[in-house]
């Protein structure tokens, strides 16, 4: 049995180390199950185990740890000598030292595997191979290759879970320095210095609302008032750049992201142990990477900050407004992966609270979180907030909503101007559901502002927002039939320009919202409505027979609308052409 598993060649230490280094990611695979194998071997009892066999598996072992060390050594070594001789550094994969990332990733990963796989801790050979590797991949952690970077990170959190606190106590001032010299590298973009001003957009994708765009704010602004900072971390704001790019031109950010994914390795390890190291300081400097311009590092940030929360190394007291603050801005992000990081770890964030506790971060947390039950361009994202907003108020969302109403309004009128097209769907979305569910008393002194902001989206250059917007009209005047009646011729050439829509979707929009509209109004409008009816109907003998040849097919369902990422860089489908008289016919 023990033969089936492993063979005697299979225990030479040399071959091991040779697959482990291929460039062939096969033979790594394969010296990765040896590995494996040999600790299967040595660390669980087996009667039907040959004891010689078992025995040259422990030996195997240790030396292919040894290997690994020395190896791992020679190549950290090497490359820290080529870059010292070399006039430019290399950044790519063109060669050079940076060639060796497969011998660097298999060694790692051995070593993940081997660490991972132990049990006994407290033996010599042990411990001697745990404290050179976390020398080693100290040096590792800032490699120019990313896998690298990630599997050192790796590393570092089982080492934290093998060995405790002491593996991020003694590291830690190293990863605090080169998480704040990668911090200071921000001021600099090659030889340009960036200009230090708060009011410049993050992202040109971002909204215009201060609210919901996230800017780098003045250092003296970057915490609540009960705390002051003292760090010397520089804060800066950016240049306007697309959310594709990595970082703005010369300025480093990956490393700064796998550097923040290390930190959640050893938080997910240690748990609430890691408390004693959450100073000012440190908080600080998360709250900057919060604000990011690079749409990873901000992601990786508010990680950092769901597993600080989780393991309640947060003290509310003193950093709880200025996180919330920053959790605002992430609800707001454009790119949906940081949305979602921002929303589980807000999700933590208010249930950690205490009940009585909560509503004091309501004002800025609840219209954000409103809002995104409606943010269908990621479905998942859009479930997770529909579970949260459970989670969070219970059965009191329209008692909430009511409350901080002005707040609410505030936000949903900013997000109808917002940049991504599914931000200000989901806006109209959430208007429309104010008129439905909210107390139309609280409610009524809004309706010439949002109504004001339905029918500027009617012209939206989306036909999702169109849709969305002619829908929310719609309930409006069944709801607040008086009160919209001023509007209502306005709103009926709105409905009947949306009624020959090329997109089949917002016809039937249109047809459902002049629906409401009879029900609101009875024969008032039906003769209007009944003229414009029949004239459809009539038109459809005006239609041509080859009009339609060489159009695109515009019927989209709504399985497909999202088909494609949301905001301003998406390649949306063009309608801009006159519309056809069977479309107003069926419309």
């Amino acid at each position: 049995m023990a033969n089936s598993c492993i063979s005697s060649g299979d225990c030479c230490p040399d071959k091991i180390l040779s697959l482990l280094r291929s460039r062939q990611k096969l033979e790594r695979d394969q010296g990765l199950r040896i590995v494996d194998k040999l600790l299967k071997m040595s660390t669980e009892e087996c009667n039907s185990h040959d004891p010689v066999l078992v025995e040259q598996c422990c030996r195997a072992l240790l030396d292919v740890q040894h290997l690994l060390i020395d190896n791992l050594r020679q190549v950290v070594d090497s490359e820290e000598d080529m870059a010292i001789h070399q006039d430019n550094g290399m950044d790519n994969d063109d060669g050079g030292c940076v060639g060796l990332w497969e011998a660097k990733q298999g060694c790692l990963s051995a070593s993940l595997t081997i660490i991972l796989r132990t049990i006994d801790t407290t033996s010599e050979p042990i411990r001697h191979f745990f404290q050179n590797l976390q020398e080693l991949t100290l040096r590792l952690i800032c490699d120019q290759d990313v896998r690298v970077r990630l599997l050192a990170g790796d590393i570092m959190g089982a080492l934290s879970k093998q060995l405790g606190p002491q593996v991020f106590e003694s590291c830690r001032e190293t990863i605090q320095d080169l998480i704040t010299s990668e911090l200071r590298c921000i001021l600099s973009a090659g030889d340009e210095q960036i200009t230090l001003n708060r009011d410049i957009a993050v992202l040109n994708m971002e909204t215009d609302s201060p609210a919901s765009s996230p800017v780098l704010p003045d250092q003296g602004e970057l915490i609540s008032n009960s705390y002051c900072p003292s760090s010397d971390i520089p804060v800066a704001s950016f240049d306007k750049i697309t959310v594709f790019e990595a970082s703005p031109k010369g300025v480093r950010s990956s490393k700064l992201e796998t550097l923040l994914k290390c930190l959640v390795s050893i938080v997910n390890a240690i748990g609430p142990q890691f408390k004693i190291y959450v100073d000012k300081t440190f908080i600080e400097t998360i709250l900057i990477t919060l604000q990011h311009p690079n749409r990873f590092v901000r992601e990786a940030g508010f990680s950092l900050s769901s597993v600080l929360l989780d393991a309640g190394c947060i003290d509310f007291e003193l950093f709880g407004a200025a996180f919330a603050d920053k959790l605002s801005n992430g609800l707001s992000d454009l790119c949906s992966q940081t949305r979602i990081a921002a929303a589980i770890a807000t999700r933590k964030h208010i249930l950690a609270v205490n009940v009585s506790d909560r509503e004091k971060f309501f004002d800025i947390l609840l219209p954000r979180l409103c809002l995104c039950r409606y943010f269908m361009a990621d479905t998942k994202f859009l479930l997770y907030s529909q579970e949260s907003w459970r989670l969070i108020v219970n059965n009191d969302g329209p008692q909430l909503v009511e409350k901080y109403i002005d707040n609410v309004v505030n936000y949903y009128l900013e997000a109808t101007l917002s940049e991504n097209h599914a931000v200000r769907e989901a806006a109209c979305a959430c208007i429309a559901e104010l008129s439905r569910k909210i107390n139309p008393v609280v409610v009524g002194r809004f309706i010439p502002r949002l109504l004001d902001a339905l029918k500027r989206s009617f012209h939206d250059e989306r036909w999702h927002v169109r849709d969305s917007a002619c829908l929310g009209c719609g309930n409006f005047i069944m709801n607040f039939p008086e009160e919209c009646k001023p509007e209502r011729e306005a709103l009926m050439a709105l409905f009947s320009e949306n009624l020959g829509f090329p997109i089949s979707i917002v016809r039937q929009g249109a047809a459902a919202s002049i629906a409401n509209t009879i029900r609101a109004y009875g024969s008032e409008v039906v003769p209007g409505i009944m003229e414009r009816i029949v004239y459809g109907l009539e038109s459809v003998r005006r239609q041509l027979p080859d009009a339609c040849s060489g159009l695109t097919s515009l019927t989209i369902s709504p399985e497909t609308r999202y088909s494609y990422p949301p905001g301003p860089w998406a390649q949306f489908i063009p309608y801009a052409r006159p519309s056809q008289p069977w479309e107003f016919g069926d419309g």
